[in-house]
Formats: structure tokens, C-alpha cells, sequence
């Protein structure tokens, strides 16, 4: 259930932090899967800066080139947070910004 599922989720975003910092790739995902857990359950409000956090990670690690799809992967959610907030502006601006990542 998605109850459990967050927990989960919340639990392996702080381990991540505590091993690898809270300013790696490996947490970069952890923050992504735990908005994408939250995204799935309407908690818009409580993705949002998930995965904000995420994007300045992988954007900010020393290959950022190696995490492109990660960063275009973040950016498609945040558009679909900001739609589901009827925020369209917003959403379309994610969408410009990873079609433009990816080309």
C-alpha cells in the first residue's frame, strides 16, 4: 500500500543521506523516488521540493552530463506536480526546459 510504501521510501532517502551525503547522486534518486511515492498519493505539495532537491543535486555533481536523464527524468515530474496544481504556465516551462536538456 502506499502507506508502507512511503515509509519505505522516506526511510531509504535518510540511510542514503547518512552513507553516501546528503549531496549525492545516490541521494539525488532517493529524494526523486520518495516525490514520486508522494506525486502517486496527490501529496503535490510534499513532491514539489523532493524533487527540486533532486534536480540541484544531479545538476550540481561533478559529471553532470552522466546524470542528462536523470535531470530531463526530474524535470517531466515537476511538470506533472505543477499541471496536477493546475499551474500550466509552470508545467509547460518544466517540459520546455527537459526538451531542451535533451536536445
Amino acid at each position: 500500500d502506499f502507506g508502507s510504501a512511503e515509509d519505505t521510501c522516506r526511510r531509504v532517502q535518510a540511510l542514503t543521506a547518512q552513507v553516501c551525503g546528503p549531496l549525492s547522486a545516490e541521494s539525488a534518486s532517493a529524494s526523486n523516488n520518495l516525490g514520486v511515492q508522494l506525486h502517486c498519493q496527490g501529496k503535490y505539495g510534499a513532491a514539489r521540493p523532493l524533487y527540486n532537491r533532486a534536480l540541484s543535486v544531479w545538476e550540481q555533481q561533478p559529471d553532470a552530463r552522466g546524470f542528462h536523464g536523470e535531470v530531463v527524468e526530474v524535470m517531466c515530474n515537476l511538470s506533472r506536480v505543477a499541471r496536477a496544481c493546475g499551474d500550466l504556465e509552470q508545467a509547460q516551462a518544466h517540459l520546455k526546459a527537459a526538451i531542451e536538456k535533451e536536445f
